[in-house]
């Protein structure tokens, strides 16, 4: 799961995708389904700054917690 999450990360960010691409709403839709990966595990952090960036990660944060509250 991670490897696809790093690999719509990359695309999301990159200068060439259409608007209407789905890669943001996948990614947070991955996450908030799987069990594995959650806003709270510094690793999963990591790989979206990594592969993305601390905006996305911040963006991802708020999203979900906008989506549960």
């Amino acid at each position: 799961m991670e490897h696809l999450i790093a690999m719509k990360l990359r695309a999301c960010q990159a200068a060439f995708r259409r608007n209407d691409a789905t890669d943001w709403s996948d990614i947070v839709e991955l996450t908030r389904r799987s069990e594995s990966l959650s806003i709270d595990d510094d690793d999963f952090r990591k790989l979206v700054v990594k592969f993305g960036s601390a905006e996305l990660w911040d963006k991802l944060v708020s999203t979900i917690k906008n989506r549960i509250g």
